[in-house]
């Protein structure tokens, strides 16, 4: 709040999760990564101004999505499906629970459809929607160059469609 850190919230926040040691950590070293980032940055416009700063940052996310193309356009087109299946939702009330992923490729441009997996459960096998894209995103960044930058530009040949209720998206 104003710049500092609101203890009672971290707490609440620290509370409310699994490993609240971890979760501190974690938390204080995204903070001091942003913090970080926002000097660069404030520096890059001080010295550059803003319009070449964000030409420049055009520049790569245009290159990055560049290059993604070029090695998904070398990828077979076609419609592919896989599906895998949770042993149970960890109380027994549900077994089987099906995940499932249709995937398109055409060109350069690739789809990942979890539209088929199961309803949502009642229990904590669920996933959220952030949980899901970040899943998706990262098995695709597994696949492509690894000297692409993984920036929003590599991920714009990439669509990923799910259904809201669903395993892989809980409300």
């Amino acid at each position: 709040e104003a710049g500092r850190l609101r203890e009672d919230v971290l707490d609440l926040l620290a509370l409310n999760v699994r490993n609240p040691s971890d979760f501190r950590g974690d938390l204080a070293a995204m903070v001091g990564a942003a913090r970080l980032g926002e000097r660069r940055l404030q520096r890059l416009f001080e010295e550059f101004g803003g319009p070449t700063v964000v030409r420049a940052v055009d520049a790569v996310l245009d290159a990055a999505e560049q290059q993604t193309r070029a090695v998904v356009a070398t990828w077979k087109d076609g419609e592919f499906f896989g599906e895998a299946f949770l042993d149970d939702d960890g109380d027994g009330g549900r077994e089987n629970i099906r995940i499932a992923a249709r995937v398109t490729k055409r060109g350069s441009e690739i789809e990942v459809d979890l539209s088929e997996s199961d309803p949502q459960s009642t229990r904590f096998v669920n996933s959220s929607h952030a949980n899901m894209q970040a899943a998706v995103v990262m098995a695709f960044a597994y696949l492509i160059d690894p000297d692409i930058p993984k920036n929003d530009g590599a991920l714009r040949p990439l669509k990923v469609v799910a259904r809201q209720g669903s395993i892989v998206w809980a409300d």
